[in-house]
């Protein structure tokens, strides 16, 4: 469960003292992601990664940007972040990332299981969206 100023994890959804907080966060976090056997989630600029179903988490990397929105891959290798004006991709996991390219306002972003990423950008009047960003390797 992600809830302003942390993540929070349950074995029983029903009973709602079961919920423990798990990470703690000076921010609200705004995306949470599943790839590969880990979960990701995003904060200010920073990423943290569980791998174990939310019990323990774990700072993998920063962007400089507050986090809006994020997708992993299948493997858990690839990480693309979105903030409010770039989109960032990670291959290593979330550790290092690098900018995609700069945008006004990137909201939302996904990515299937061959990394193919649909990015998803928007402004008061229109929405826009972009597929094939990252298609394996090289870049396109």
């Amino acid at each position: 469960s992600v809830y302003p100023q942390g993540l929070w994890t349950t074995n029983n959804i029903t009973d709602p003292l079961a919920w423990k907080l798990t990470y703690e966060t000076e921010t609200s976090i705004y995306s949470i992601a599943f790839g590969g056997t880990s979960f990701y989630a995003g904060y200010s600029g920073y990423v943290v990664q569980s791998s174990d179903y939310g019990y323990n988490w774990t700072v993998k990397g920063s962007v400089p940007d507050p986090i809006e929105s994020m997708a992993v891959d299948s493997t858990g290798v690839n990480v693309l972040v979105a903030s409010s004006s770039y989109l960032y991709f990670s291959e290593d996991s979330g550790i290092s990332y690098e900018s995609l390219y700069s945008a006004s306002a990137v909201l939302h972003c996904a990515m299937n299981g061959n990394a193919t990423v649909a990015v998803f950008t928007a402004t008061p009047a229109n929405i826009y969206y972009e597929l094939d960003v990252y298609v394996g390797n090289p870049r396109k």
